[in-house]
């Protein structure tokens, strides 16, 4: 525009060239928008690449941070070791000026907390019951849902809490997190942080914490297990002394059944004994008994059916049977011996062995020494057992 303060200043030729000009004018003024649109076209994108760089190297070190993490917390089975290590871990990425752990006890139906930081000081461990309806993390437990909070108001909690009463230990925070622990399907407890901030955690948080705690839950897990596998390896150990106490224990005892070395010697001047049992009771024994009235001399090697704590009961009841055959019934002959022991076997063991074949019971080698002529004889009965085996000749 052009104003003149005289009449008639202007002409038709003035009109044509100040539209002339015009015409550049736009032109000029239009390039010189477009190019100060596009400076700060290239400005604005400019910082936008600048921010996703930023975010993008962000990310990638969280993901390393989260990758060494779940290396630190899988590298452990020591229970405490894992809570500390996650408590540290979670520090690095988030506010959690208020931290905890817990573990879902199935057996005594509540939720026990072995690991909770508040202000950096340790509290003592506690536990809460699975009908504490009031608790974020029992809802947490039993929905198998998150609890996401950045603004901890009644009317937040009642998204959770229908009361708006939700409960947590210590002061009231003002941005809390809540994750459920999960392994196959299996809620095994929480893992949370608390702020005393508001709107301290993003979505990011809530994606990296769900990181964690799958690293956690597994960890937790293979702990438990292996805390659950190491305490009952100390009761097999302990019961496994106590057998042994036990057994050794009856191993003196049935010790004591045998006839003396020096007793044996007396009477059989150039013989000798090995017995070496497999397991710390028996089931072989020797025998050996004198009758001075008729100078004879039993002996027997016997071999009890079984091993172990079976054979050694056989043992009993063979010694026993022997005693009563040739002490009491003064028999001596073998295999008048060998008879009544089978019947005394047959009547001990309560069978009828017309009906039922009898597997339990001896294999057994008598022989009776009659020194009463003078000249020494021995009578022999087996059972199974040959009085001499020598290659391939068996007496």
């Amino acid at each position: 525009t052009v104003q003149s303060f005289e009449k008639n200043a202007y002409t038709d030729y003035h009109l044509k060239i100040l539209l002339n000009i015009a015409v550049y004018s736009a032109i000029a003024l239009e390039n010189a928008h477009l190019y100060e649109n596009t400076e700060l076209k290239v400005k604005d994108r400019t910082k936008e690449i600048e921010k996703q760089k930023k975010e993008l190297e962000i990310s990638y070190n969280n993901i390393n941070i989260l990758s060494e993490i779940g290396q630190n917390i899988s590298s452990t089975l020591d229970l405490e070791n894992i809570l500390e290590t996650v408590y540290v871990s979670v520090n690095k990425l988030m506010d959690a000026t208020a931290f905890s752990i817990s573990v879902f006890n199935e057996k005594e139906e509540r939720l026990e907390f072995k690991f909770f930081i508040d202000k950096s000081e340790r509290i003592p461990a506690y536990y809460v019951e699975m009908t504490n309806e009031k608790s974020l993390a029992i809802w947490c437990i039993k929905n198998g849902k998150d609890v996401f909070m950045n603004n901890y108001t009644q009317q937040e909690i009642e998204k959770y809490i229908p009361s708006g009463n939700g409960q947590v230990i210590g002061d009231a925070p003002e941005s809390v997190i809540f994750i459920p622990l999960i392994v196959e399907k299996r809620i095994i407890g929480t893992i949370s942080v608390q702020s005393y901030k508001k709107n301290a955690y993003t979505t990011n948080h809530l994606q990296m914490l769900k990181t964690i705690a799958s690293y956690t839950a597994v960890a937790l897990d293979n702990a438990t297990a292996y805390e659950n596998l190491d305490r009952l390896r100390e009761d097999l150990e302990e019961t496994n002394n106590d057998i042994e106490d036990s057994m050794r224990y009856a191993s003196k005892i049935q010790q004591t059944m045998l006839p003396p070395r020096q007793a044996v010697k007396k009477h059989l001047p150039n013989s000798f004994i090995l017995n070496h049992p497999r397991d710390i009771v028996s089931g072989d024994f020797y025998w050996m008994e004198t009758i001075k009235a008729t100078k004879k001399t039993i002996i027997a090697a016997v071999d009890c059916t079984g091993h172990g704590v079976p054979g050694a009961f056989l043992t009993i009841v063979g010694n026993n049977l022997l005693n009563r055959i040739v002490i009491e019934q003064e028999i001596t002959k073998p295999g008048e011996i060998l008879k009544e022991l089978n019947n005394g076997m047959i009547e001990w063991l309560h069978r009828d062995k017309k009906k039922e074949s009898i597997r339990d019971g001896m294999d057994i080698s008598l022989c009776t020494i009659d020194n009463s002529n003078g000249a020494p004889t021995l009578i022999f009965a087996g059972a199974q057992i040959h009085c001499i085996r020598f290659a391939t000749i068996h007496l």
